[in-house]
């Protein structure tokens, strides 16, 4: 039937149902106004102008059809008469959820999430128990790097729904870890792993926690499950990054070591990708390679303390003290008064001694 066709979002078959229904029954406004809001969905915005003003040429009264119109020309890129349309409804309706609603998805297609913040606050209050709509004021607020009320609409969204969509679940993970509630980011990325266990995404987030929880083992399995549920090439990357980190965290150096070789030759100025690297050759006692890489990053970042503490250390094992020396003096200058710098440089002081 046609609700199913849109329930699994097949707006081509439901508009040629749809246009089979209007050729038996040309005038009627529901097939027209569902025609509409297909046709909108699917980003055919005039063909919907179309259709919503043959309604008001039938119904001029008809309060969805006038409202649709509005949303639908705002789309077109018709803002100003969208505008017009939309607050005029609102004042001849001020209790109708439709005319806040589609004012706010219309100014956060526009990405004005100011303004759809207010529209969606008025929703809110006009339907609290509403799921959808605590979502959509989701959205909204994430788009105004607002993370914790964005994690508390979803929240409430996810709450009020016997079965809430995976997207809320994943997008309240996200503002929850933004928001630094990292136990709560956590349920809820179990949860949209549960609802959709082949999601790329969610497995990619949830690696992220289990790097920073050091659960090793989880996030390279979790990563793992990402890299294989995307060909996104950026993502990708980014997969494969967070593995390494997760096999070396995990002892597995050479693992790591070859993941991270060909992230290197694919991203070559990339720091980060130099300084795990050089992590990971020094594990492996491959020193005057680790020495390389370390200088690799150094010279990307070359105000890094983390870069000049490597180098020394490994510059003292081997021997090399009068560079270390000019590495230790360098550090005393951009760490200031802190005392690991300037043990540092005794370290040197006093190795130089000793092999003297």
């Amino acid at each position: 039937c046609i609700r199913d066709r849109l329930y699994l979002e097949d707006y081509p078959q439901a508009v040629e149902t749809l246009n089979g229904a209007a050729e038996i029954a040309p005038d009627n406004v529901d097939i027209l106004i569902l025609r509409a809001r297909v046709q909108i969905a699917s980003a055919h915005f005039y063909a919907a102008i179309g259709d919503l003003s043959r309604v008001l040429e039938l119904q001029p009264d008809n309060y969805a059809a006038r409202v649709y119109r509005g949303y639908a020309s705002g789309l077109a890129g018709h803002e100003d008469r969208a505008r017009q349309i939309l607050d005029e409804a609102i004042e001849d309706h001020p209790d109708s959820y439709l005319a806040y609603e589609l004012s706010a998805r219309l100014l956060y297609s526009q990405e004005d999430y100011s303004a759809a913040s207010r529209y969606s606050a008025q929703l809110v209050d006009l339907a609290p128990n509403d799921a959808g709509y605590r979502a959509l004021h989701g959205d909204i607020v994430l788009g105004l790097e607002d993370y914790s009320s964005a994690y508390e609409a979803y929240r409430i969204a996810i709450d009020a729904s016997p079965e809430p969509q995976a997207g809320w679940l994943r997008l309240g993970a996200y503002s929850a870890f933004r928001a630094d509630d990292k136990a709560n980011a956590m349920k809820l990325l179990q949860r949209a792993r549960s609802a959709d266990p082949d999601n790329a995404w969610t497995s990619g987030m949830l690696a992220d926690l289990w790097l920073e929880e050091l659960a090793f083992d989880k996030a390279a399995q979790a990563y793992a499950n990402a890299i294989a549920g995307t060909d996104d090439e950026d993502e990708l990357a980014s997969y494969r990054f967070g593995k390494a980190k997760a096999d070396a965290g995990a002892g597995r150096y050479e693992e790591a070591l070859k993941a991270l070789t060909v992230l290197a030759k694919q991203q070559p100025d990339d720091a980060e990708i130099s300084w795990e690297r050089a992590k990971a050759l020094r594990a492996l006692g491959r020193r005057d390679e680790a020495i390389v890489e370390f200088e690799n990053f150094r010279e990307r970042k070359p105000d890094s303390p983390d870069a000049h503490y490597a180098l020394i250390d490994l510059m003292i094992e081997a021997a090399q003290y009068e560079e270390a020396l000019r590495l230790a003096d360098r550090l005393v200058g951009m760490e200031g008064e802190k005392a690991a710098a300037y043990r540092a440089r005794a370290r040197v002081q006093l190795g130089r001694a000793d092999y003297q």
